[in-house]
Formats: C-alpha cells, sequence, structure tokens
C-alpha cells in the first residue's frame, strides 16, 4: 500500500511537470530540477543519486563536445558547404533535393542548430535572387537536419544521452552508427515524402523584412525637444525621462547649429545628454502616444514619415534575431534584460507566431521563438559572437579566426576523434577528452568561448530529467506503468503493438515539450517493456532515441523548428499539416526496422 501511495505521488508529480513545461511557465530545466528537488525533500532520491546523474558518462560526453562544436563553428568549414550546396541554380524541387542530401550528411556529425542558423539568411537571400518562397524550403530543412542526426551518437543529444543511461545501467551503449541501420529506411522515405507531397503543402509566404514590418509608420514616431523642456540636461535613466514609460527610445538625431551637420546616436546609452534641437524617434503603440504630452515642450514632428528602413542611418543597420531557448532572456520584461547596455542594441519591434505584438515594448515577457528587429551599433557584431541569447537572422561579416594550420589541426582532430570511435578504438567520451586537449595544446580555446559555448540551461534539464527517471524506476512507477501497457496491449495486440505504444508516448511528449526529458522518462518504462518482449535495452533504447528526434508536427518539440518559424512566417497547422504525415512514416519505419534487425 506504501509503494502504491509513492507510485501516486511520482505520477502526479510527474504529470504537473509536464503541465507546467506545456504552459511555460519557467524554462523546461526548472521546472525539471524543482521536481527533482522535491523528490529529494520528500526523500524519494538522495544527494548521492543525483550526484551520479551529473557524473553520467552521456552529460559530460555531451558538455564536452557543446566545447569542440564551437571550435569547429569558428573554421566557417560548414558555413563553406553551405554556400556550395546553394551555388549552382536549378529547379525549385531539385533545389530542395540538392539543400537536403547534404544537410542530412552534416547533421549527423555537426551540432544541427548552427547549421539551420546559417542557413536561414542564405536561403533567404538565394530565394530572394530567384524570386522564390523561402517557405518552401525551411521547414524542409529543419526536417533534414533531424533526418542527419538520427545517424550517428553525436548527431543529437537524444542519442548520447540514451547512450550515457544504457551505460550507467550496466547495459550495452550503442556504437558510432548505432542508430543508422533504424533510421535510413525512414529518412529515405521521408526525403521522397517531402519531395512529391510535402513541398506542395508548404505555404508561399512573403518572408523578407519589408514585408514584416510594411506597417511600420503607425509604430514610430518622432519628437522634439524644445527650449525650455524638463529633458534638456538630463539622460535615459532620470526622473523625467521615466515618465515615458509606455514609450521605447529608438534613436538620437542631432542637429548642429555651427556646420548643420546631423549625428545619428543609436543605440541611445544611459549616460547620453540630450540637448534643445534633438529629435527623438520612439517606438511604441498608438495609444501611448498621448504620452509624450506629460513633457512640455517636447512635440510631436507631424507629418513625418519615419519608418522601419529610415532608421538605418551611419554606423547603426537593421538585424534580426530570434530569442533561443537557451536564452537568459525567456519570461524576462523587455525593461529588464539590458538588452541595450549588453549587445549595443535597441529592440525596435517583436514578431511571435508570425504577428507583431503591439503591446508596451518594455512590457513584453520575451519567449523562445520570438523574433527581435534591432537597432545595432558598431560594436553590436562583435559582442554577438559567443552568446546563447539569440541567433541571427541576418548575416554578419566573417571574422578570420585561425590561420592555416589552426584550421588543419581542428578540423583534422574532430575527423580523427569520429574515425577513433568508429572503428572502436576509444570511447565518446576518451575521444572528446583527446580531441579537446589538442584543442587547447594548439591555442584553439580561450577561457572564455569555453564559458559561453556550453548550454548550461540543456545540462541542467539532462541532469534534471535523469534525477526523476531514475526516481520513476526505483518508485517501481516505472514497472507498474509498463506493466500495465503489457497487460493492456501486448496481450491482445501482440510485440509490434507494445513497441508502437512506447515509440507513440515518446514520440508525444517530445512534440510537446522536450525530446530530452522526453527520452530519459521514457528509458526506464521502454527497458521494462523490452524485457518482457526478451529485447535487449539497446534496441528499445533505439525506439526512444528516435521518436524523441523525431519532432515534425510541432514548432517547439525541436529547437531547429523553432528557429524557421518566424522567419518562414508559418503558422502552427503548417507544421501538423506537413509533419504529421512525417511522424506516422517514423513511426511505421522504425518499428518495422527495429522488429526485424533485432
Amino acid at each position: 500500500m506504501l509503494q502504491l501511495i509513492e507510485q501516486i505521488i511520482v505520477i502526479t508529480a510527474v504529470f504537473l511537470m509536464f503541465v507546467a513545461m506545456i504552459k511555460e511557465i519557467a524554462h523546461p530545466s526548472i521546472v525539471a530540477f524543482l521536481t527533482l528537488i522535491f523528490f529529494l525533500i520528500i526523500g524519494f532520491t538522495t544527494p548521492e543519486g543525483i550526484l551520479e546523474s551529473v557524473s553520467n558518462e552521456g552529460v559530460i560526453t555531451l558538455a564536452l563536445l557543446f566545447i569542440i562544436a564551437s571550435v569547429i563553428e569558428k573554421t566557417h568549414a560548414v558555413e563553406k558547404i553551405i554556400f556550395y550546396i546553394l551555388k549552382s541554380p536549378t529547379s525549385e524541387r531539385g533545389a530542395l533535393l540538392r539543400m537536403m542530401s547534404p544537410l542530412i550528411g552534416l547533421s549527423a556529425f555537426f551540432n544541427n542548430t548552427p547549421i539551420v542558423v546559417m542557413m536561414v539568411p542564405a536561403i533567404q537571400a538565394w530565394c530572394r535572387e530567384r524570386g522564390l518562397y523561402a517557405s518552401k524550403f525551411l521547414i524542409p530543412i529543419s526536417y533534414a537536419t533531424i533526418f542527419g542526426g538520427m545517424f550517428t551518437i553525436i548527431g543529437t543529444s537524444t542519442n548520447l544521452i540514451v547512450h550515457g543511461w544504457l551505460l550507467g545501467k550496466g547495459y550495452e551503449g550503442f556504437t558510432f552508427f548505432h542508430t543508422a541501420p533504424y533510421a535510413i529506411f525512414g529518412v529515405v522515405v521521408g526525403i521522397m515524402y517531402l519531395y512529391f507531397v510535402g513541398y506542395k503543402l508548404l505555404p508561399k509566404n512573403d518572408t523578407q523584412i519589408n514585408a514584416r514590418y510594411h506597417d511600420s509608420k503607425k509604430y514610430l514616431y518622432e519628437a522634439m525637444i524644445e527650449e525650455g523642456c524638463t529633458l534638456i540636461g538630463k539622460t535615459v535613466v532620470s526622473p523625467e525621462f521615466r515618465e515615458l514609460k509606455n514609450l521605447y527610445l529608438i534613436k538620437i538625431m542631432r542637429t548642429y547649429d555651427s556646420d548643420q551637420t546631423t549625428e545619428t546616436i543609436s543605440p541611445v546609452g544611459p549616460d547620453e545628454v540630450f540637448h534643445a534641437g534633438d529629435v527623438l524617434v520612439f517606438t511604441g503603440t498608438l495609444e501611448h502616444l498621448q504620452k509624450l504630452d506629460v513633457i512640455k515642450h517636447l512635440s510631436i514632428k507631424a507629418g513625418q514619415e519615419t519608418t522601419i528602413r529610415s532608421l538605418q542611418t551611419g554606423n547603426s543597420r537593421l538585424i534580426e534575431v530570434l530569442v533561443s531557448d537557451h536564452s537568459s532572456f525567456v519570461h524576462q520584461q523587455i525593461k529588464d534584460t539590458q538588452f541595450r547596455t549588453n549587445y549595443n542594441a535597441s529592440i525596435i519591434a517583436v514578431h511571435r507566431q508570425n504577428e507583431r505584438i503591439e503591446k508596451n515594448l518594455s512590457d513584453i515577457r520575451l519567449r523562445p521563438g520570438d523574433i527581435l528587429l534591432l537597432l545595432a551599433g558598431p560594436d553590436f557584431e562583435y559582442k554577438a559572437h559567443d552568446q546563447q541569447d539569440f541567433y541571427l537572422l541576418t548575416s554578419l561579416p566573417k571574422r578570420t579566426i585561425f590561420n592555416k594550420k589552426q584550421l588543419i589541426v581542428s578540423i583534422g582532430s574532430f575527423i580523427a576523434m569520429i574515425i577513433a570511435v568508429t572503428l572502436g578504438f576509444v570511447t565518446m567520451l576518451m575521444a572528446s577528452l583527446i580531441c579537446l586537449v589538442v584543442y587547447l595544446l594548439f591555442d584553439l580555446l580561450e577561457p572564455e568561448q569555453v564559458k559561453n559555448s556550453v548550454s548550461y540551461q540543456v545540462l541542467l534539464l539532462i541532469v534534471a530529467s535523469l534525477g526523476v527517471g531514475k526516481v520513476i524506476e526505483s518508485s517501481g512507477t516505472a514497472s507498474l506503468i509498463a506493466t500495465n501497457i503489457i497487460k493492456y496491449v501486448g496481450f491482445s495486440l501482440g510485440a509490434v503493438a507494445l513497441l508502437a505504444t512506447i515509440y507513440l508516448l515518446t514520440n508525444i511528449l517530445t512534440e510537446i515539450v522536450t525530446n530530452t526529458a522526453a527520452a530519459v522518462i521514457m528509458l526506464p518504462i521502454a527497458v521494462e517493456v523490452g524485457d518482457h518482449l526478451s529485447m535487449a535495452p539497446s534496441a528499445t533504447g533505439v525506439v526512444v532515441a528516435i521518436a524523441a528526434s523525431a519532432s515534425f508536427s510541432t514548432p517547439i518539440g525541436y529547437q531547429t523548428n523553432l528557429i524557421v518559424y518566424g522567419p518562414g512566417g508559418y503558422t502552427f497547422s503548417d507544421y501538423v499539416k506537413v509533419g504529421l504525415p512525417l511522424n506516422i512514416i517514423f513511426l511505421l519505419t522504425t518499428i518495422t526496422s527495429v522488429y526485424f534487425l533485432t
């Protein structure tokens, strides 16, 4: 009876954890961590158990690969391949196939997030030159990188974590290409589906920046500081200026009487002093325009046609970025992010789910996937590198990082790491450590780079999920759920139905929460079901790994889907319409492959 009560508490807590993740009450890593702390407080786990999750081989390997990937990104090798892919003009569908095939290969070995981030502006420019719709290509390139990630142990964090979990339990882990034979059938059918059917289902959206901000005039206002205005001699942090709490200052245009030259000051720093004659450009909603009347001798310039494009003058330029799901800005109001100070850029507008948010800009709480239009200062490029708050959707000049010798060492060491693991000479953890040591010896890493390259929220989510998974297992909850699945599905429908149930549960959780949490929570249950089928844990691990990666029918289930969501002008239903058949394809092909190959 006591064990049943414990299991009810565990099921309730995990259910509430998933609800909190779906409702975005906080970042998934925080929600999972608080759930784990709850289990610690009530005695369902121990500090030693949590430390065991921290020291999991998959977690450590993933942390090392974050650092290694940051070095590979600086070689610009992936970018050169991408631009070569887009070089030769072909038919629309031919171009789609030309893009997808090499992307699948690249994402099997490289982190798929930066690949998609680099592809977005490149594809938009490529489509603009040829009069094509970028929305016909952006979802497919996200799907292509998901396809490729299924092939190798380093293709996705999910594969690596499943591998680490299996090793931690004393089971046989994955080899480097362990999942490839089970994924290849689905990938081939998936490519054919996108080429013949999916392409027709994709919308024709105008994704250029001009289309997104065509109504910009009603959001931008100019006001002149006249003699006697209380703002003269004050700054943006002064109490007088803070009275304009519902308007956001983008730039100052200052004309000098001596030579009639005009200086544009943007972004406006906290120490910038207002002068008489300054023209202030604000962004805000129409209802807040009347707030300008609060300050005497601050007059609206009537008849001015201030547009988004007109803001781009001198050293200032318009940049679009997409808020990442690892961002420190998530769930913060813009006024609390210190964006202007940290990045020397002003936020002009926010787009969410293909719609511009028309509320007071400074009060908007940012979410993953939000597109921010920035007016960036001259040193934005430097400050925007090696950060995890946002992805750049506008191409910036590339910096030369490595000389020829360093390029050879960085790429050569990475290739050697892959070969050594593939041939079974060393484990993935050991190979990663050796590769990292080589990078350090040849001065390819800087301390700041190491700190910035590791996604701590991802690691926290994985560690917390592993801890919650241990509680599900140790409390007997995994056995309880597995027993009921076997009882109500297995006995009447057989082994294939059991595997399909595990796949479906994992895949549904992936689509609505996160792939990592879905995989770790489902693994103990999957292994219990596998025991009933006399199936090796590594085989059921493959089912969970592929199901957790095959996120196609929502923009929130997988990071690359979120990245192309705004830039492609997609709606939620676009993902369902194009992606749901892919979910079904991978369900059928994965279960068939696992059933016949194990």
